[in-house]
C-alpha cells in the first residue's frame, strides 16, 4: 500500500502532513467512540428492560398484599364488631 504522502513531500511541508496525520487521528476517534456509544446503549437497554421487568413483577405482588391487607383489616373489622 503506497502512502498518500510521500518522504520528500513531508520534508518540504511537514505543516500539512502532521495535519494529515491530525486529521486521521480525529477520524479514528471518532468511530471508536462511535462504537462505544453504541456497545454501552446496548448495554443500557438490555438493563432497562430488566429493571422494568422487576417493577412489574414488585408491583404485582404489592397488589397482591395490599389485597390480602385489606382482607385481613375488613375480618378483624368484623369480628370487633361481632363481640
Amino acid at each position: 500500500m503506497k502512502s498518500p504522502i510521500s518522504f520528500e513531500q513531508f520534508s518540504k511541508d511537514p505543516l500539512k502532513a502532521i495535519m494529515f496525520l491530525i486529521v486521521l487521528c480525529v477520524g479514528y476517534l471518532y468511530i471508536d467512540i462511535r462504537a462505544t456509544h453504541s456497545k454501552e446503549k446496548d448495554e443500557r437497554d438490555a438493563r432497562i428492560s430488566k429493571m422494568e421487568e422487576k417493577v412489574e413483577r414488585l408491583t404485582n405482588h404489592v397488589r397482591r398484599l395490599d389485597s390480602a391487607n385489606a382482607y385481613s383489616v375488613s375480618k378483624v373489622e368484623m369480628l370487633t364488631m361481632l363481640r
